[in-house]
Protein backbone atom coordinates (compact mmCIF):
# COMPACT_ATOMS: atom_id res chain seq x y z
CA UNK A 1 0.00 0.00 0.00
CA UNK A 2 2.79 2.43 0.88
CA UNK A 3 4.57 1.64 -2.38
CA UNK A 4 1.43 2.47 -4.39
CA UNK A 5 1.06 5.81 -2.64
CA UNK A 6 4.73 6.59 -3.23
CA UNK A 7 4.37 5.77 -6.94
CA UNK A 8 1.29 8.00 -7.28
CA UNK A 9 3.06 10.85 -5.47
CA UNK A 10 6.11 10.47 -7.73
CA UNK A 11 3.94 10.52 -10.87
CA UNK A 12 2.09 13.62 -9.69
CA UNK A 13 5.36 15.38 -8.90
CA UNK A 14 6.76 14.51 -12.34
CA UNK A 15 3.59 15.79 -14.02
CA UNK A 16 3.76 19.06 -12.04
CA UNK A 17 7.39 19.60 -13.05
CA UNK A 18 6.57 18.94 -16.72
CA UNK A 19 3.65 21.39 -16.68
CA UNK A 20 5.70 23.98 -14.80
CA UNK A 21 8.32 24.02 -17.55
CA UNK A 22 5.62 25.12 -19.98
CA UNK A 23 6.64 23.04 -22.99
CA UNK A 24 3.87 20.53 -22.36
CA UNK A 25 1.20 23.23 -22.34
CA UNK A 26 2.68 24.94 -25.42
CA UNK A 27 2.86 21.69 -27.36
CA UNK A 28 -0.76 20.97 -26.46
CA UNK A 29 -1.78 24.41 -27.75
CA UNK A 30 -3.14 25.54 -24.39
CA UNK A 31 -0.68 28.38 -23.73
CA UNK A 32 0.30 31.03 -26.27
CA UNK A 33 3.97 31.70 -27.01
CA UNK A 34 6.27 33.83 -29.14
CA UNK A 35 9.22 32.73 -31.23
CA UNK A 36 11.84 34.73 -33.08
CA UNK A 37 11.57 34.77 -36.88
CA UNK A 38 13.85 35.99 -39.64
CA UNK A 39 13.76 39.75 -40.17
CA UNK A 40 12.13 40.49 -43.54
CA UNK A 41 14.41 41.90 -46.21
CA UNK A 42 14.67 45.67 -46.02
CA UNK A 43 13.33 45.82 -42.45
CA UNK A 44 15.10 46.50 -39.16
CA UNK A 45 14.76 45.24 -35.61
CA UNK A 46 14.07 41.82 -34.16
CA UNK A 47 10.89 40.09 -35.34
CA UNK A 48 8.72 37.67 -33.38
CA UNK A 49 5.70 35.58 -34.27
CA UNK A 50 3.24 35.04 -31.42
CA UNK A 51 0.89 32.06 -31.55
CA UNK A 52 -2.36 32.06 -29.52
CA UNK A 53 -3.19 29.42 -26.93
CA UNK A 54 -6.64 28.12 -26.12
CA UNK A 55 -6.40 29.14 -22.46
CA UNK A 56 -4.28 32.30 -22.57
CA UNK A 57 -4.83 33.76 -26.03
CA UNK A 58 -2.07 35.52 -27.93
CA UNK A 59 0.78 36.97 -25.86
CA UNK A 60 1.39 40.66 -26.38
CA UNK A 61 4.83 42.24 -26.67
CA UNK A 62 3.78 45.89 -26.30
CA UNK A 63 5.29 46.04 -22.79
CA UNK A 64 8.66 45.20 -24.38
CA UNK A 65 8.50 48.31 -26.64
CA UNK A 66 7.51 46.17 -29.62
CA UNK A 67 5.09 47.15 -32.38
CA UNK A 68 2.50 44.78 -33.82
CA UNK A 69 2.95 44.65 -37.58
CA UNK A 70 0.28 42.16 -38.63
CA UNK A 71 -2.54 40.19 -37.03
CA UNK A 72 -3.94 36.99 -38.53
CA UNK A 73 -6.10 34.19 -37.11
CA UNK A 74 -2.94 32.06 -36.89
CA UNK A 75 -1.08 34.63 -34.76
CA UNK A 76 0.58 38.02 -34.66
CA UNK A 77 3.82 39.38 -36.08
CA UNK A 78 5.76 41.86 -33.90
CA UNK A 79 8.81 44.07 -34.56
CA UNK A 80 11.02 44.88 -31.56
CA UNK A 81 13.85 47.42 -31.46
CA UNK A 82 16.14 45.10 -29.44
CA UNK A 83 16.30 41.35 -28.69
CA UNK A 84 14.01 40.13 -25.92
CA UNK A 85 15.18 38.35 -22.79
CA UNK A 86 14.71 34.58 -22.98
CA UNK A 87 12.39 32.49 -20.82
CA UNK A 88 10.13 35.32 -19.70
CA UNK A 89 6.35 35.20 -19.63
CA UNK A 90 4.72 37.20 -22.43
CA UNK A 91 1.26 37.92 -21.09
Amino acid sequence: MVIRVAIVVALLAAAMVAVRQGQVLQNAGLVGYCKRVVTPRGQTGVWHECVPGKLTGTPGLSLESCTRVRRTPAGELWRCPTPLATNTARQ
